[in-house]
């Protein structure tokens, strides 16, 4: 249920239908991301690879951007702030795996 997330960050939800389809859809593209990754985590170093980390990097940072910017508007709660922080650790971190072996 994607209704305790945008709860955290307080964003009003009128229609719980539309979430819920939103949720699972968003929910489906991250299953094949993980099964996309997971197969991919013992490849060796090849540009395929860093294709994988610069997307994933590129991506997260956005994302955080994203969420700073809806949050200066009102738009969402300071619990965004939290998905922030996370967004930019992953975007950090998929860097530093890029720039790895």
């Amino acid at each position: 249920d994607a209704r305790w997330l945008l709860d955290l960050w307080s964003v009003p939800h009128g229609n719980d239908e539309t979430v819920q389809l939103v949720g699972r859809r968003n929910g489906v593209l991250f299953i094949a991301l993980a099964v996309m990754f997971a197969q991919a985590r013992h490849a060796a170093p090849s540009p395929a690879r860093r294709a994988l980390a610069s997307g994933m990097s590129c991506g997260s940072a956005l994302l955080g951007c994203r969420g700073l910017f809806e949050w200066a508007q009102g738009r969402a709660g300071p619990g965004i702030l939290l998905a922030v922080a996370v967004e930019c650790g992953l975007a950090w971190a998929w860097a530093h795996a890029r720039t790895q072996g």
